[in-house]
């Protein structure tokens, strides 16, 4: 595939285009005047002139450079999407002066304030030790706790050891789940693992997904 350079305009050239395409830009050129000539006259799609004032380019907006991809050749109409996708994303300038450094500055302040709440919520909330059991989540599902320890079984969250649920290896060390110790009614040391708060919401997802 080839790598089309993208300028910091909303037009794409019929360079652009014969790079794209692997097509003499002459013929693109001749294409475009064919295909578009009442979007020519119209100034929608703009010529640029070299010295001689002979066209050497045309400057296509998205939806004519799609529809001159689509009709020239299909199969080439995913990589000019993949072209104006990344025209979208935003380009960030560096500040040119003090006024716009500190512009900067005061702009990122205000969205780390905004972030902060999220923040927290994720470094106390999600991380909790207080967990969820099985059962408790099972519930929020509207099912039992056995068939929702079935279900994430198969889905290769979680394996059983003798009697004990634990998280599979590809899953520990996500904070999905913390280990309860508990004296059961015969005075013998328990084990059993509880969800945390972003286990509960990864269980959630999972079943939604499912």
């Amino acid at each position: 595939m080839n790598n089309i350079a993208v300028k910091n305009n909303n037009t794409m050239t019929s360079t652009q285009l014969s790079e794209l395409l692997n097509f003499p830009k002459k013929e693109i050129n001749r294409k475009i005047k064919l295909m578009f000539s009442h979007k020519i006259d119209g100034g929608i799609i703009t010529p640029s002139y070299d010295t001689r004032e002979y066209v050497i380019d045309y400057n296509l907006p998205e939806l004519e450079s799609k529809m001159f991809v689509a009709k020239h050749d299909i199969q080439y109409l995913e990589m000019i999407t993949q072209y104006w996708i990344d025209k979208s994303k935003p380009v960030h300038q560096i500040p040119q002066t003090y006024a716009e450094a500190l512009q900067l500055a005061a702009d990122q302040t205000k969205l780390l304030e905004i972030a902060a709440p999220k923040a927290e919520y994720f470094d106390k909330v999600l991380s909790t030790t207080n967990g969820f059991t099985t059962t408790e989540i099972a519930s929020e599902l509207s099912m039992s706790a056995i068939k929702l320890n079935r279900q994430l079984k198969t889905m290769n969250v979680q394996r059983k050891i003798g009697n004990r649920w634990v998280l599979t290896v590809g899953n520990l060390n996500k904070g999905y789940a913390t280990e309860r110790t508990y004296i059961d009614d015969n005075d013998v040391s328990r084990h059993s693992m509880l969800w945390t708060e972003k286990g509960r919401n990864f269980i959630h997802e999972l079943m939604e997904v499912k």
